[in-house]
């Protein structure tokens, strides 16, 4: 084993060349090679391996610049080859040019440094805590008021500044005066008003300040006009407002002095608008604002002024835009926001204004942000940067020497390319003095050091100088957090980089940080959930992302940091996440599903079978119903037809000189005929109710008059049998009502009908009774007495059934259809009420019916007139548009016994040419007709002249609502079903043709 020989340096009272302390702690060397030693109560040591020898560094209270404290713990050199010394009596940091230390933590024991990646000093305390040292935050160097420090500035608020050429800065405050700082001690000299002196200033609210071409300064105050100082005495003259002066100053508030090159001095005043001031004549001439002059200033508020190197004045007031003034003329051009030109001034408040080398102007203004003017074209270009910066008051603007611009704002202070329109803002976190800036002041220095003031101080910084943070920060995943509240739980991520979830672990956050820590706080993040977000989403500041009910599967989270500066990593850190699906969408739950759906395929097919089976059946069922309405509407029409002309017939007949026999013959022809038509009314209407087509009117009617109508129908019949007909109606059981008179009449009929026929001795009586009286409606009961030959009670139900007699021999002798009663319960039934019947075999019949129906004013049921058949004349011309003879002829006799002009015509087509050429005053138009049917002969009649309103009345067999509605639509008035007998023939013809009546009509309640 090869021999190691150590050398041993020890402390030595006699040798001050030795090491200082037996007690080292720390053992470092430098990149300049010198050995570094910490002891703990002799300082620091710095040992030269060529020599052998020691120089020592301690503690001296008298001297500031010494070692803090004896007891060292810790030498560190940083990667700027800086040395840095931890000690019992804080951080110091060495400057190896004058051999001197500069002191940080006082107080604390510094235990251990350690510089990190982005460059910033992490030291470690005895019971401290942890320090950083972060450089990169002071970015700007800061000047202010030091209470107890002459040497310091009168005031925080800093309004205006001045360099000299030999680098004497002067400040000018609110409170505070003006300063003089020296520009190579930084000695200060204040210079503040004295109430004693008058050669002071004004008072101490200066707002800017100017040197002139004769090397005197000119200061605008606030109220304290403007002053004039003398840097070789040091005294002021003041310009105050003298109203018994026409050439004194014209406010004594000033905002802006400039001078141009032909010593002309330009005063911006805040109320009295602009002043020239004329050094000669110690003489002010204001410019004020005119309502009735547009060439004037536009605002006597003026806020900045500037004087271009075309020697142009420029005016910015602070609601009237910008103005250039034309001295020789002494008229301005002002240059005004207009909502409707965007390439007007963004705002009329103007804060400041700086040319380029262009000639063209760079505008601040207050909510509209910046402007840049084009002198020539005397438009504006707007500039908005993506986070808004600009979109604030800029009150104050400065170039560099990249001609990238710094704007003073009420938010701090923001550095802008105008190239890349990107904004970048500094608040006091970098070192500005606070976030407000005061308008107007900003200097450039003589060596192009930039100076903003501000309410919080002045801050001078020389703009190359000023460097972002380049730090590129790793970002880390640090944390998933189950948020649901049964199932709560934190997982540390550092080392992970996949997890599995559970479905019911929703929601989740997701921590992160990007590791800078040079104002951690404006660390910005992008982050997506690949399988979820399409493209990288922005949250700004915060390192935590929330996610919701997101669907099992597999997602990759990945998240981007960037700086305080906005450095951005390239390199996103990343997640893999997987989420179980939940028990109902596992593989045991699918293949229940599966299960689930086999039996509900099935179960569908098998009611999808039954379904098919009963949808033929009712399409059979329809087709057949439909078939039998056809079959029923086809004979209603075939029987109609030939009955319509019998009817018609007989009844003219009837009304020839007949004898006793004859007169017979033609009544019972008239009785069979009727029975006929209600047998054929009967089914039909036994087919709607069936068929759900049957719906019930609502009109006014008089009951009482119904029934005394139909009893005096059955007077003949009751007559011929030799049995009684009564009608039991009390006066107080309402008359009126609104309700289905033909439905009702039709019950009745068929009720009283059946009780006469089957009576022979005794009679038949009809009773009205009311149980109860409402306003608006009567509860009724209507009873049908009869004497007649009762039914058994076991066959009682069964009459109510379709086509149902008692027996063959009751149906031999007194003959009906079956279907009258069944009919008449149906239609109560309708008509929410009941029908009861009670009877006994051999005695008698009672039919009940119990109604509930709205009352009407007596006055809604009087329909005015009754027509006499026998009197009425009629001057009318009729004609008839009908294919049957016979029922032609009868309807032709029936209108001429009314004294009607008639023509007869056998189809739609002679019609329309019998119209063409011919004038009349009502048509009876058929249906069915060959050649051109009844339809389209009207529509073609509504198409000749002047006859749109000639009235047309359809004449048909068929009782298809179909055929109704097709002859309403084609433009008939009325639709009229056969047969057509005399009775109604005389209404249609009075309804119509009332004004060619010639005979007087008898006045009479109408039935």
């Amino acid at each position: 084993m090869q021999q190691q020989r150590w050398t041993h340096y020890r402390h030595s009272a006699d040798d001050t060349k030795s090491l200082s302390h037996n007690a080292v702690w720390d053992v470092q060397e430098d990149s300049n090679h010198w050995i570094w030693v910490a002891t703990f109560g002799g300082g620091l040591n710095r040992f030269d391996p060529r020599n052998g020898e020691f120089t020592h560094f301690r503690f001296d209270a008298e001297d500031n610049s010494s070692l803090s404290n004896d007891f060292v713990w810790t030498i560190y050199e940083d990667r700027k080859g800086r040395l840095w010394v931890g000690t019992n009596g804080g951080l110091n940091l060495f400057d190896r040019s004058t051999q001197t230390f500069t002191r940080y933590l006082p107080g604390q024991e510094i235990k251990s440094l350690f510089e990190d990646n982005a460059g910033t000093l992490w030291a470690g305390t005895y019971y401290g805590g942890v320090f950083k040292l972060d450089e990169k935050r002071n970015k700007f160097q800061l000047t202010r008021h030091q209470p107890g420090n002459p040497n310091s500035l009168a005031t925080d608020t800093v309004n205006g500044m001045l360099e000299d050429p030999d680098g004497t800065l002067w400040v000018v405050g609110d409170g505070g005066g003006m300063s003089r700082i020296d520009g190579a001690t930084g000695a200060v000299k204040r210079f503040q008003n004295d109430p004693k002196n008058s050669a002071s200033i004004s008072n101490n609210h200066p707002m800017n300040i100017t040197r002139i071409q004769s090397g005197d300064f000119l200061l605008g105050n606030y109220t304290g006009g403007m002053n004039r100082f003398d840097p070789r005495t040091e005294t002021f003259t003041r310009y105050l407002p003298d109203a018994d002066n026409p050439h004194a100053i014209s406010d004594d508030t000033v905002f802006a002095i400039t001078e141009d090159d032909e010593g002309h001095i330009w005063l911006g005043t805040w109320r009295g608008g602009l002043n020239r001031y004329d050094i000669d004549s110690d003489r002010f001439t204001a410019y004020r604002h005119d309502p009735n002059d547009p060439s004037s200033i536009g605002d006597d508020y003026v806020q900045t002024l500037l004087v271009d190197a075309q020697q142009r004045l420029w005016v910015g007031t602070a609601s009237a835009g910008l103005h250039r003034f034309f001295p020789e003329l002494e008229r301005f051009e002002r240059y005004v926001h207009d909502p409707a030109n965007p390439k007007s001034i963004s705002h009329n408040h103007v804060y400041s204004l700086l040319e380029r080398e262009d000639g063209k102007l760079w505008v601040g203004t207050e909510a509209g942000g910046l402007n840049l003017f084009d002198p020539v074209s005397g438009t504006f270009e707007h500039f908005m940067d993506s986070q808004n910066h600009l979109q604030t008051a800029i009150l104050g603007i400065l170039s560099d020497e990249r001609d990238q611009l710094w704007l003073s704002t009420r938010n701090g202070l923001l550095r802008y390319n105008p190239v890349t329109n990107f904004a970048q803002r500094y608040d006091e976190g970098d070192g500005v003095q606070s976030r407000e800036f005061i308008a107007g002041s900003q200097l450039k220095g003589r060596d192009g050091l930039l100076y903003f003031g501000g309410v919080g101080g002045l801050n001078f910084f020389q703009p190359k100088q000023v460097e972002n943070n380049q730090f590129v920060p790793p970002v880390v995943i640090t944390q998933l957090s189950v948020l649901h509240s049964q199932r709560q739980r934190e997982i540390l991520l550092e080392t992970e980089d996949s997890i599995t979830l559970n479905y019911d672990d929703q929601p989740f956050a997701i921590e992160f940080s990007a590791l800078n820590f040079t104002r951690s706080e404006l660390n910005r993040y992008r982050y997506k959930l690949e399988g979820l977000d399409s493209s990288w989403l922005s949250d700004e500041y915060h390192h935590r992302v929330v996610y919701h009910q997101i669907n099992p599967g597999t997602y990759k989270f990945k998240v981007r940091g960037a700086n305080n500066d906005g450095v951005w990593n390239a390199i996103p850190a990343y997640l893999n996440i997987t989420i179980r699906p939940p028990w109902w969408l596992s593989a045991w739950a699918y293949l229940a599903y599966s299960l689930i759906a086999a039996i509900l395929v099935l179960l569908y097919w098998r009611w999808r079978h039954r379904t098919l089976l009963a949808e033929r059946e009712r399409d059979v069922a329809q087709r057949s119903e439909q078939t039998k309405q056809e079959f029923l509407a086809k004979m209603s029409h075939e029987i109609r037809t030939p009955l319509s002309g019998m009817l018609g017939m007989s009844e003219l007949l009837e009304r020839t000189s007949l004898d006793f026999s004859q007169k017979h013959y033609v009544k019972s022809q008239i009785s069979a005929g009727n029975s006929l038509l209600k047998i054929i009314n009967d089914i039909l209407e036994f087919s709607k109710i069936e068929a759900n087509k049957l719906e019930l009117m609502q009109k006014p009617f008089n009951l009482r008059r119904l029934l005394v109508d139909l009893v005096s129908l059955f007077e003949i019949e009751t007559e011929r049998r030799n049995i009684q007909l009564e009608l039991s109606y009390p006066d107080d059981v309402p008359q009126n009502f609104l309700g289905d008179p033909v439905r009702l009449r039709q019950v009745l009929s068929n009720l009283v009908g059946n009780a006469v026929k089957f009576t022979e001795e005794g009679g038949v009586w009809i009773e009205v009774r009311c149980s109860r009286v409402g306003d608006s409606f009567a509860d009724l009961n209507l009873e049908i007495k009869d004497s007649g030959i009762g039914i058994e009670k076991q066959k009682l139900q069964d009459v109510f059934g379709h086509f149902y007699q008692v027996d063959n021999n009751v149906q031999h002798s007194y003959g009906g259809t079956g279907l009258g009663l069944s009919i008449s319960r149906q239609l109560i039934e309708l008509m929410d009420g009941s029908m009861m019947l009670t009877s006994q075999y051999g005695v008698g019949t009672t039919a009940s019916i119990e109604l509930s129906l709205p009352l009407v004013e007596e006055s809604e049921t009087v329909k005015g007139e009754k027509l006499s058949i026998d009197s009425y004349r009629s001057r009318a011309r009729v004609l008839i548009v009908e294919d049957n003879d016979i029922n032609a002829l009868a309807l032709m006799h029936m209108l001429v016994d009314f004294g009607c002009n008639v023509e007869i015509v056998g189809d739609g087509l002679q019609a329309v040419q019998y119209l063409e050429i011919n004038t009349v005053d009502l048509v009876f138009m058929d249906r069915h007709m060959p050649k051109m049917d009844g339809i389209e002969a009207v529509k073609r009649i509504r198409a000749l002249p002047k006859l749109e309103y000639l009235p047309i009345v359809a004449l048909t067999a068929s009782v298809s609502l179909q055929d109704k509605a097709e002859c309403l639509n084609a433009g008939m008035n009325e639709y009229l079903l056969k047969p057509l007998l005399r009775e109604k023939t005389l209404r249609v013809l009075n309804k119509y043709c009332h004004h060619l009546q010639v005979r007087e009509m008898v006045l009479s309640e109408d039935s």
